[in-house]
């Protein structure tokens, strides 16, 4: 019988990823900052919300692509591996950012790719935006990213239980294939275009913001000024990087941040790792 990972096992692994990323980053003079949920409880809870299972990273384009190039060489010889846009199976459901995972670990979803996605941390980049293209970024971000997902398969018919995948690929089938004959593009060339398109703007020196049109809060924005400064702060047995204006951003996110929620979540994501043989 496989043996499950526990709560308190998994958050462990994902600071032992943290550690090193962090590490890396520091060596190499690359600035990063934990977000959402990840900065949430840096700041309210000095380590993981107590619901949370997962961390998220955050970096501007130029540094995210130095980490990139560094963690793929780094990762050689170690329990971890970096996976990126680019080495995602096509026709899985794929998201354009990073991710760190434990070599020793996989997870038992039918959402991704079984023993090679193990327990993790997410990298996300950030690129300039012209202050008068958001709402134009943000919809063809996520409209990209919705074709190249309806019209790859597994990806069109993901689920997090097996019963709804039948479902799906039943009911779903129609609409997968009206997306591949309208798209006429294959997987590869849609990925590369998002990836693309979400860095079409970089070159730009002023009136400009920075975006990640691609996550769960597609539509936030965040202003240079935010962006410039970190500073350390305790997390778990770790000190992570924030931004100095982590207020404005977790007003951005939460409103009232400080307030924990009236009815609490036993888990945000509820993900299902193993150790592997």
């Amino acid at each position: 019988m496989k043996t499950k990972i526990n709560n308190l096992e998994q958050k462990n692994i994902i600071l032992e990823i943290m550690n090193f990323i962090d590490k890396i980053c520091n060596e190499n003079n690359i600035t990063y900052s934990v977000i959402a949920g990840t900065m949430l409880g840096a700041i309210r809870h000095k380590g993981f919300i107590p619901w949370d299972d997962d961390l998220d990273i955050i970096l501007k384009r130029e540094d995210y692509e130095r980490l990139k190039i560094l963690l793929i060489k780094e990762t050689q010889g170690t329990n971890f591996t970096v996976r990126v846009p680019e080495t995602v199976p096509l026709g899985y459901f794929n998201l354009p950012f990073m991710k760190v995972m434990d070599k020793r670990t996989y997870a038992r979803t039918v959402e991704e790719t079984g023993k090679n996605y193990g327990v993790f941390v997410d990298i996300f980049p950030m690129d300039r935006v012209p202050i008068d293209k958001t709402d134009f970024f943000s919809k063809s971000c996520q409209k990209k990213l919705q074709l190249l997902n309806l019209s790859g398969f597994p990806s069109y018919c993901i689920s997090d239980k097996k019963i709804k995948i039948v479902i799906k690929s039943i009911f779903m089938f129609p609409k997968f294939i009206e997306t591949r004959i309208r798209v006429k593009r294959s997987l590869r060339e849609q990925r590369n275009d998002l990836l693309k398109f979400m860095q079409s703007f970089n070159s730009i020196s002023e009136d400009f913001v920075y975006m990640y049109g691609c996550e769960q809060y597609p539509n936030l924005v965040f202003l240079p000024e935010w962006l410039e400064k970190t500073k350390r702060v305790p997390f778990e047995n770790l000190s992570v990087s924030v931004y100095t204006e982590y207020d404005k951003i977790l007003k951005m996110y939460y409103g009232d941040y400080m307030t924990p929620p009236d009815q609490i979540p036993e888990t945000i994501h509820g993900y299902n790792f193993y150790w592997k043989d």
